[in-house]
């Protein structure tokens, strides 16, 4: 049996669609892991120039199919963008001010080092702040 001139073009498109619905399957589940898809990070510059950098080229390589979006935030900004879901994530000092919020992330210490300062060093300690819940 041979297929016609147009039986071959359709044989192609059947199997370009199913190439496809594979890929479609893989990608799905891969987001399901988290292994796929877009991750909003939010940064507040000053404690974290030195953590961010190492820190997504770990991630990368792990997840290489997830692209990271970073974003310059004040902490302000970085609270309300974890509150109204535009931020999956956020990495800062922990601000008194906003204490009260806390209680809707998961807060992780990521990175604790000496500032020096005129009266003696200060202790910072940078936080990993992440949604408790995210809608899809």
């Amino acid at each position: 049996m041979t297929l016609t001139a147009e039986g071959k073009v359709f044989l192609d498109e059947c199997r370009d669609l199913l190439r496809r619905i594979d890929e479609a399957v893989s990608r799905t589940r891969a987001s399901a892991r988290g292994e796929y898809g877009v991750l909003h990070v939010g940064y507040a510059p000053s404690p974290t120039l030195e953590l961010l950098p190492q820190t997504l080229a770990s991630f990368q390589k792990a997840v290489p199919n997830v692209r990271v979006i970073l974003h310059d935030m004040a902490a302000n900004e970085l609270c309300a963008g974890l509150l109204d879901g535009s931020l999956e994530l956020a990495v800062m000092v922990r601000p008194a001010e906003y204490a009260c919020i806390f209680s809707y992330f998961e807060v992780i210490p990521v990175l604790c080092d000496s500032v020096p300062n005129s009266g003696g060093p200060i202790s910072l300690t940078a936080y990993l702040f992440a949604s408790a819940s995210r809608s899809s």
